[in-house]
């Protein structure tokens, strides 16, 4: 063989070596014929390289090196999982990435990807799904009102605007809607509920109100209720209003009467008597404006000394008696 034959002979060597070394790379690269690879955009708008069939890599780290069109740089890592698959995301959504590469442990070779770029994904519209009505619960007396207000939310929780307002009660007062708010005023005593609906839909909002009657008052209490005392004393009587439950009441017009027996003087829920004859008698107290009274007994005796004078007066009286009878009127014996 002439020396021009063994130099083609020797290339052709080398070009087979290399050819063969090649597929041998790629068949251990690619793994198998079902092998796959891409650049994939995430449900939430990111990015992503995404391989599966990669066999010859299990549970291998795959490191993905990206660079925006600013030739700002961007790296993750992840692993395949045990038959040569993994998506592995990076970057943001809306970001053009010129260059991608996806390089895995053990392997030289990177994966490349060029021009990726996922757009952000599309909210999806805004739609009416609850109502809060505020306050959701109140207690209140009759004759007192209250301002609701409506407040709409989407299916984020985020305010949606209530366009098509409908109040109603279900009894216990009356309502005065105004857009999003509604004024109650309570008229009876008792459990009710306040329902704002939006025109169209189903949705409603529910608000509870619990109604009491206000304080009445329903008695008054003198104290102290009886006392007894003798003539020329004084007694400081103190009404106290009640209501229908028992609790203290304001009496703001109470009036002070007394039957007799004494002098009295008021002064507000307060009133100071003072006996000045013996006997049994009572103390009045009226709220203005109404029939309602508290009662004190009051007993009043005479002073020892009065009492002292007069049996001495009777004593004088009868011995006086009987000396004049002993004097003048008696017979005269001859």
């Amino acid at each position: 063989m002439n020396p021009v034959s063994r130099r083609l002979s020797h290339i052709a060597k080398i070009i087979f070596a290399l050819s063969l070394a090649a597929v041998l790379t790629l068949a251990l690269f690619f793994g198998s014929a079902s092998a796959n690879f891409g650049a994939v955009c995430q449900p939430d708008g990111r990015p992503a390289v995404q391989i599966e069939g990669f066999t010859p890599f299990p549970n291998r780290e795959v490191t993905i090196i990206a660079f925006d069109q600013y030739g700002k740089e961007t790296r993750t890592k992840g692993k395949f999982d045990a038959q040569g698959n993994g998506t592995f995301p990076f970057g943001e959504p809306g970001v053009l990435y010129t260059d991608v590469f996806a390089k895995i442990e053990g392997s030289n070779e990177p994966l490349v990807f060029k021009n990726v770029k996922c757009d952000a994904p599309q909210k999806p519209p805004s739609q009416l799904t609850a109502i809060d009505v505020a306050p959701p619960s109140v207690s209140m007396q009759v004759g007192e009102q209250q301002v609701f207000t409506a407040t709409g939310r989407d299916q984020n929780g985020n305010p949606y605007t209530l366009s098509n307002p409908t109040w109603t009660t279900s009894g216990g007062g009356t309502l005065a809607p105004s857009g999003t708010t509604a004024t109650y005023t309570a008229t009876q005593a008792g459990d009710f509920t306040i329902t704002y609906g939006e025109g169209g839909t189903t949705i409603q909002g529910t608000a509870t109100i619990h109604t009491t009657t206000p304080p009445q008052l329903t008695a008054i209490d003198v104290a102290p209720p009886s006392v007894s005392m003798q003539v020329g004393e004084q007694q400081v009587f103190t009404a106290t209003g009640r209501d229908q439950n028992g609790n203290p009441y304001t009496l703001s017009n109470p009036t002070w009467t007394t039957s007799g027996g004494g002098t009295l003087t008021p002064s507000g829920t307060t009133a100071t008597y003072t006996a000045t004859q013996a006997g049994d008698f009572t103390i009045t107290v009226t709220q203005g404006g109404t029939g309602i009274q508290g009662i004190a007994k009051v007993q009043v005796k005479p002073t020892e000394t009065s009492a002292l004078w007069i049996v001495g007066g009777v004593l004088a009286l009868g011995i006086a008696a009987g000396a004049g009878y002993w004097l003048w009127g008696r017979p005269k014996v001859d």
